[in-house]
């Protein structure tokens, strides 16, 4: 009689970091280029993500400071809304954006546009529509880490001056609008 293997002892599959070491190599002096004090981790299932801190100037004031977890899909790169680098806002988080929404009278409407949910029900920013996604390195490059900062950089810019601007706030709401 054949044994069957149970799912958590068959091993998984490699990551993209793994498989392609160029793209690792590329991926981090992309993002060393582009914010040298982020710093890169790797998940208890294997994911690579990097943890970015900033603070935008958004119509010449500082906001609030925002970290953000940028994790990579195991197979990266691949062609997704958001991209297969996720943004996940970490401080403030994406429920504390929605409270900070709710209790300002000048934004409306009260919901937080551009946001996905993954497979584990956690939410991340929709900062990139898939035709802005790049996934062949010979054909114009992939979309880094850093690209992916770039674009959820450019959401959080657009998220604060709508809480400043309701006219802004409203193109928010709309795809394709900004």
């Amino acid at each position: 009689m054949k044994k069957v293997v149970p799912k958590t002892n068959v091993s998984a599959n490699k990551q993209w970091y793994e498989n392609n070491r160029d793209l690792l190599e590329a991926e981090i002096v992309a993002m060393n280029d582009f914010k040298p004090d982020a710093r890169f981790y790797f998940m208890d299932d294997g994911r690579m993500y990097w943890l970015v801190r900033f603070c935008p100037v958004v119509a010449g004031r500082k906001t609030r400071t925002y970290t953000l977890a940028l994790v990579y899909d195991e197979d990266h790169p691949k062609l997704r809304y958001g991209s297969s680098v996720k943004a996940y806002p970490l401080s403030p988080t994406i429920d504390e954006l929605q409270q900070m929404i709710n209790r300002m009278p000048n934004v409306s409407p009260k919901n937080i546009p551009h946001t996905l949910v993954d497979s584990r029900g956690e939410r991340y920013l929709c900062s990139a529509d898939t035709s802005n996604i790049k996934t062949d390195m010979k054909n114009g490059g992939v979309t880094s880490a850093a690209t992916s900062l770039r674009f959820a950089m450019r959401w959080i810019n657009i998220f604060e001056l709508g809480l400043i601007d309701p006219e802004t706030w409203a193109k928010f709401q709309r795809h394709g609008e900004i």
